[in-house]
């Protein structure tokens, strides 16, 4: 799965797949088992990406290579607060899932606030600052947040408030993956 933070990426493949990719477009590629592909920045703006590698799903394992695109306007959307909640994997999106997990991006408007949406029984969450800084606040303490920060959170997390510095958004990538923590 790659997720378009920033810019234009060129994406090729021996599947045929290919085409531009757009700040807030989100590609998976399924690579079966075996694939080739690029991704170039053909243009001389600069480009920011998230590519995330899952294993496969036993029941797709044996599914041929293929690809598939999802443009922003077709990402479902939802508000928590002051943040807009994008859909990515799971729940709704249009992206097929050969994995297990769910995979949300949140913007946090500048000076707004949100609260982080606690991982469901099975799940474990991995919180990661993409851009931004600002703040999570926790019952028990408050904390600094900004780029590249991660946040671990189980089922039983108490409310945790994140709030967005005054003079910029925050974006951050909510990964609900099965349990990986120790109880």
């Amino acid at each position: 799965y790659t997720w378009m933070l920033e810019g234009t990426l060129y994406h090729e493949d021996t599947t045929g797949g290919k085409g531009e990719i757009q700040t807030g477009e989100l590609q998976r590629m399924f690579s079966g088992h075996y694939i080739e592909h690029q991704e170039l920045n053909l243009w001389d703006e600069p480009a920011r990406v998230i590519q995330i590698w899952y294993v496969a799903d036993p029941s797709s394992i044996n599914l041929d290579p293929h690809y598939q695109q999802v443009k922003s306007d077709k990402v479902p959307t939802r508000k928590i607060g002051d943040a807009t909640i994008y859909q990515l994997i799971g729940d709704g999106s249009p992206m097929e899932q050969h994995m297990e997990g769910r995979l949300t991006a949140t913007t946090v408007q500048p000076g707004g606030a949100t609260e982080i949406e606690a991982p469901r029984p099975g799940e474990d969450l991995f919180l990661y600052v993409t851009d931004g800084n600002g703040q999570a606040e926790h019952p028990y303490s408050t904390n600094a947040l900004g780029q590249y920060d991660v946040i671990l959170a189980r089922p039983d997390v108490d409310t945790v408030k994140i709030e967005a510095a005054d003079d910029e958004p925050l974006h951050f990538m909510s990964f609900y993956l099965p349990e990986f923590m120790p109880n």
